[in-house]
């Protein structure tokens, strides 16, 4: 039976970390749209229920939520043993990312770099301890974690802490990749570009603040950005795509939705292409 065959079953399931909103929350209905079941983290009881109450009546079924801190070891443990009663998970998603903006590093305080680090890249560390052993006694699994700005290592002005994450996680992942040689257990990593949500427009006051974001920020993201109802479909086929090929111990793919080539190609297009990205 293909993956497809058993999500539309019921045995097969996706737990997405930080899937209370943003790309996480996109992730979550792409899957739950696909026929998969879905079980979701998130920050606090009100924002997973707030969640739950979004989703429409035709795939609510199929998703599942719980609060846990995306450092929180016992908590993850939890989170697999809600999603296991649901079926066989097949994979994992950890998407949970957050940024906390400063002009200079110095600016930090502790509380701050403590919340980004044990998000970003605490996180899905904590999340591979957690979830790799329990795939390799059921057998195999396919373990991805979401790349943002530094990954590749870009530098940006006021996104030192975030962009250091990213860049930390990406080692991470591969190195990872090569430790899962032997196993049945495959790791990736999503690269969803621009899409325009809390997280990118953090420093602008998040989606509340679309009105009064920079005029030139504003052109950068009328060419670059992308809506989560573009991005998060696509990332979930290319995750099945990958699923449908099977385990690749020791591999390592990386699913990327703004190339470069891609970028440019918006760029020399702009002057005549009106993109709908804030609408």
């Amino acid at each position: 039976m293909s993956n497809a065959e058993r999500s539309r079953s019921g045995s097969s399931v996706v737990i997405v970390t930080g899937g209370t909103r943003g790309i996480g929350a996109g992730l979550v209905r792409a899957f739950a749209e696909r026929g998969w079941a879905v079980h979701f983290t998130g920050r606090s009881e009100a924002s997973v229920r707030e969640a739950l109450a979004s989703l429409p009546i035709g795939i609510a079924a199929r998703v599942s939520g719980q609060a846990c801190p995306a450092d929180d070891v016992e908590g993850l443990g939890r989170v697999w043993d809600a999603a296991a009663a649901l079926g066989r998970v097949e994979a994992v998603v950890c998407n949970a990312g957050i940024s906390r903006p400063r002009p200079n590093f110095d600016g930090y305080d502790m509380g701050s770099l403590r919340d980004v680090i044990s998000t970003n890249l605490l996180g899905p560390m904590v999340a591979a301890t957690v979830f790799l052993p329990r795939m390799k006694v059921q057998g195999g699994g396919f373990f991805y974690a979401m790349e943002g700005l530094g990954s590749r290592g870009e530098i940006r002005v006021g996104a030192t802490l975030y962009g250091t994450t990213k860049y930390a996680l990406a080692y991470f992942l591969r190195a990872l990749a090569r430790e899962s040689a032997g196993t049945q257990v495959s790791i990736g990593a999503l690269s969803p570009g621009m899409v325009i949500t809390d997280l990118l427009l953090a420093d602008s006051g998040g989606l509340a603040g679309l009105g009064s974001l920079a005029e030139g920020r504003r052109k950068i993201f009328g060419i670059l950005a992308d809506k989560v109802d573009t991005v998060a479909p696509w990332l979930v086929a290319r995750i099945l795509d990958d699923m449908a090929r099977g385990p690749r111990p020791g591999g390592y793919r990386r699913f990327a939705w703004l190339t470069r080539r891609k970028a440019i190609a918006r760029f020399l297009s702009a002057p005549f292409v009106r993109r709908r990205v804030f609408d």
